[in-house]
């Protein structure tokens, strides 16, 4: 993924954070580690955080990219253990967005809760998502 999306990808987090009006810590330390898988540091992210909006957000372009960020965001809504209508709402937005159905969107949150629950460290999380939608990668 290009600099670039990264940055979109971050924005969507961020978006997706805020939605509820509240950025809870465990929400910010997820946003802190996304942004050093991709080589942001934290001034960067301030600034993402801070800016007037003026940056687009892209559409990932690969479907390996696409999964990728549409577990982040299913992670990201998750992180703090409940899911508010507005989440969930810009989670369905979003993942329409990067060209998932709802019922597909349904069935990650479903797998993402489950897994949450099981597996506390981000990687690790990401590859047994990985193994158990498999369909979503092709």
């Amino acid at each position: 993924m290009d600099r670039e999306n990264q940055r979109s990808a971050l924005l969507r987090l961020l978006a997706l954070a805020l939605s509820d009006g509240n950025l809870q810590r465990e929400e910010e330390i997820f946003l802190i580690q996304v942004a050093e898988r991709y080589g942001v540091n934290r001034n960067e992210l301030l600034q993402l955080f801070f800016q007037d909006g003026s940056q687009a957000m892209q559409i990932p372009h690969s479907a390996e990219d696409r999964f990728d960020h549409l577990i982040d965001l299913a992670m990201m809504m998750l992180m703090d253990q409940r899911m508010t209508d507005s989440e969930r709402r810009l989670f369905r937005l979003l993942g329409t967005y990067l060209g998932f159905t709802t019922q597909t969107l349904e069935r990650v949150l479903m797998v993402v809760r489950e897994e949450m629950q099981q597996v506390s460290d981000w990687i690790s999380l990401k590859q047994q998502l990985r193994q158990r939608l498999p369909m979503l990668v092709n």
